[in-house]
């Protein structure tokens, strides 16, 4: 039956037709916009396969990857994006042998706005791009790169990893988290190296337990917890080292960057050596992600 809405009513005589008829209408428009809530919903899960997911086209800005080798690009939005597959009940500690390690190797970029990027289990790569963000690399080692203006949060989780400094923001200098498993490393690139002159000394302070609070949040992991302010030659902070640390770590350090060296030592805390050479990007990624 063809009418306009205006004169529908003048096609029944009884008020039960009437009712049937906004009932037919409510349940079409439901209908209508559960599909298009469903078909936004969509953009936000990934598959099982190599995804490309934009987080402009969801209604909430978050993404999460699933399986597979994804590309999640962010938007100016806070996202939270989330690369998968985690580490959960079914593969637990055991994840990184039951698995490719060509099979969830994520690349998430964070565009702007303040972001939570997760990479999870696979060799990710987390960009920054601009806002104040937090890049959690999982499990596995992954590739932290901060590309853009803003203070972030750099912790790479388990496996060995790198934090690639591209940016440099003298009032809000970036940290890093996590800095323990041996080959985990530090490049300085761009701005950050060539606008300070790269690194030409660390300051250190020791907490024992949380008898005195750091100047930062303290975070419970170990006994010890180290926070380390690393300056250039005028002073100037350019990053710092945070959170809890295993006994005996050695930290190498030169102008382009740091890389734990040695975790045996029988001291508490982490010691920081000056050192001529340390691991180039791509010898260490030779090394350790096979690039």
């Amino acid at each position: 039956m063809d009418f306009k809405f205006w004169d529908k009513y003048s096609y029944f005589s009884t008020p039960e037709e009437e009712q049937k008829l906004d009932y037919y209408e409510v349940k079409t428009k439901f209908q209508q916009h559960l599909k298009i809530a469903t078909k936004i919903a969509l953009k936000s899960v990934g598959t099982e396969e190599a995804d490309v997911m934009h987080a402009e086209e969801t209604f909430d800005g978050n993404l999460w990857g699933l399986e597979g080798s994804d590309e999640l690009y962010g938007d100016d939005r806070n996202n939270v994006i989330y690369g998968g597959s985690e580490q959960d009940g079914r593969d637990g500690e055991y994840a990184h042998l039951n698995r490719s390690e060509h099979l969830d190797n994520d690349t998430i970029r964070g565009g702007d706005g303040n972001d939570r990027l997760y990479g999870q289990a696979g060799r990710d790569r987390l960009f920054t791009g601009n806002g104040d963000d937090y890049l959690y690399g999982g499990i596995d080692n992954d590739a932290l790169i901060g590309n853009g203006a803003g203070k972030n949060i750099y912790n790479g989780g388990v496996g060995v990893d790198a934090v690639i400094m591209q940016h440099y923001d003298s009032q809000n200098p970036d940290e890093v988290w996590e800095f323990m498993d041996v080959g985990d490393r530090v490049f300085l690139q761009g701005d950050m190296r060539d606008l300070t002159g790269g690194i030409a000394r660390v300051e250190t302070t020791l907490w024992d337990g949380n008898a005195q609070l750091p100047h930062r949040e303290a975070r419970t992991q170990g006994d010890f917890y180290q926070s380390t302010e690393v300056k250039n030659a005028d002073g100037h902070t350019l990053f710092f080292i945070e959170g809890p640390t295993e006994n005996g770590i050695t930290i190498g350090w030169n102008a382009g960057g740091m890389e734990v060296i040695g975790n045996d030592g029988d001291w508490n805390g982490a010691k920081f050596v000056h050192t001529e050479r340390l691991t180039g990007i791509q010898e260490w990624g030779d090394q350790h992600w096979r690039i």
